[in-house]
């Protein structure tokens, strides 16, 4: 319908470029600390609401770094939009998931780097990462609601890691209540 409509269907939204995190493969310039304020983000998501556009990414450098996501998540809500969080999930706490939960997120992309902590942590070049990622993905499962899903994605894999890819469903949750593993390089 977006096509035959000549529309935008899925829009990802930068909110900043700061991140937590220093991974090998990222393309953020990190001496850059822009930070979209809060009004013009609403400015963009009236804009787009306007034009039918259904579907929202909120992405970035660390979105979690944001004192106003919750704000963010809330307006997006109220107009409407499907929308997905993509993080590195290492801001999400007990706390911060049952916040999470009030909202119709449909997908939270987490990024995972490798099956173990040294894997995981040659790529973010920050020790404990790996722990924070996993234990913030079984919280968001213990709290979305079913129609949400906790996605890992398992991108821009070290290619020592790539063999180890398909465990990762068990390193997340002994028996696989993760709803997807997205690998874009072959085992």
């Amino acid at each position: 319908e977006a096509v035959a409509a000549n529309t935008l269907f899925r829009v990802w939204l930068d909110l900043l470029i700061p991140c937590n995190l220093r991974c090998r493969h990222c393309y953020l310039d990190f001496s850059e600390k822009d930070i979209v304020p809060f009004p013009e983000v609403c400015s963009y998501m009236d804009q787009l609401a306007e034009h039918g556009c259904p579907e929202l990414v909120l992405t970035g450098g660390e979105i979690f770094l944001r004192k106003d996501l919750l704000d963010i998540v809330a307006y997006a809500e109220s107009k409407g939009f499907l929308f997905d969080l993509y993080t590195n999930a290492n801001f999400i706490d007990k706390k911060k998931a049952d916040q999470l939960a009030k909202y119709a997120i449909t997908t939270v992309q987490i990024s995972i780097y490798g099956t173990t902590a040294p894997i995981h942590e040659a790529v973010t070049k920050k020790a404990g990462t790996f722990e924070k990622s996993i234990t913030a993905a079984k919280l968001l499962i213990d709290v979305l609601p079913a129609a949400a899903s906790v996605t890992l994605i398992a991108s821009t894999f070290p290619s020592r890691s790539c063999a180890s890819a398909s465990s990762l469903p068990a390193v997340a949750d002994n028996g696989g209540t993760i709803s997807a593993v997205i690998t874009n390089r072959p085992a």
